[in-house]
């Protein structure tokens, strides 16, 4: 595979990839504004710069998109007035040292307090963030999976469920068919209807493990306005790149 940085056609500039075992042009804007056209390896440069040419109302539409998706939080510090989000609303980091053994994290009011031990670094303030995070998954999703279960009907499930969180970096949720039902982590940064959504839709799985007729229609019927809760869930989506 081969990549050109950037290339221009006309008021275009993309990154062009080379692929040799790829059959046609494709192309991408990504969510940081950059246009990507992958192509097979001897298709000339004239022919990608008329199809990148031929598609740029539709690069425009989609620049204009992603320019108006929320921004994601600086990079974190871990220390005192760095922010993080919890259910789309931010709370400011107050790192407080000394008199404990183990560092720990808590949230009071609009402030996420982590009790550091004295020397303690960014990585184990990240970690003990991290975790709160994960207690809070297990109890809030826990507790939704029960609700949304028991809407659906327990004997439509007819299997043990397990749920809990994972790191994942691009996928909000996963469910297997053996029951296991896996949250991302940085999800706990949506709205709180999201999760709820989310928490929905996975257990929607446990019935209808795909995405036809009947799992659309389970999810219509516990929750009317799920589609425009997945559309607002990934309009967020760079938003919640990162805990």
């Amino acid at each position: 595979m081969d990549r050109i940085v950037v290339k221009t056609a006309g008021k275009v500039q993309y990154e062009l990839i080379r692929k040799s075992n790829r059959r046609r042009i494709a192309l991408r804007v990504t969510d940081d504004a950059r246009v990507v056209v992958s192509a097979p390896s001897r298709t000339p440069r004239t022919t990608i710069d008329r199809f990148v040419a031929d598609h740029v109302d539709w690069i425009e539409r989609k620049l204009a998109a992603v320019g108006s998706l929320p921004k994601t939080l600086p990079e974190h510090t871990y220390m005192d007035g760095d922010r993080f989000l919890v259910f789309g609303e931010e709370k400011i980091l107050k790192v407080q040292r000394g008199g404990v053994a183990t560092t720990t994290c808590e949230l009071v009011e609009d402030t996420l307090v982590v009790h550091a031990r004295n020397g303690a670094k960014g990585g184990a303030i990240g970690k003990a963030i991290t975790l709160w995070y994960v207690e809070l998954g297990n109890q809030v999703y826990g507790e939704l999976v029960e609700k949304w279960i028991s809407r659906i009907g327990q004997a439509e499930v007819s299997r043990p469920v397990v749920v809990s969180m994972a790191s994942y970096p691009k996928r909000m949720g996963s469910c297997s068919q053996k029951g296991d039902l896996r949250f991302a982590i940085r999800s706990l940064m949506l709205p709180l209807p999201l999760v709820d959504y989310l928490a929905l839709h996975e257990v929607a799985h446990l019935v209808h493990f795909n995405h036809g007729d009947a799992f659309k229609r389970m999810l219509g019927e516990c929750m009317p306005d799920w589609k425009h809760r997945q559309h607002e869930m990934s309009s967020l989506r760079i938003r919640t790149a990162h805990i």
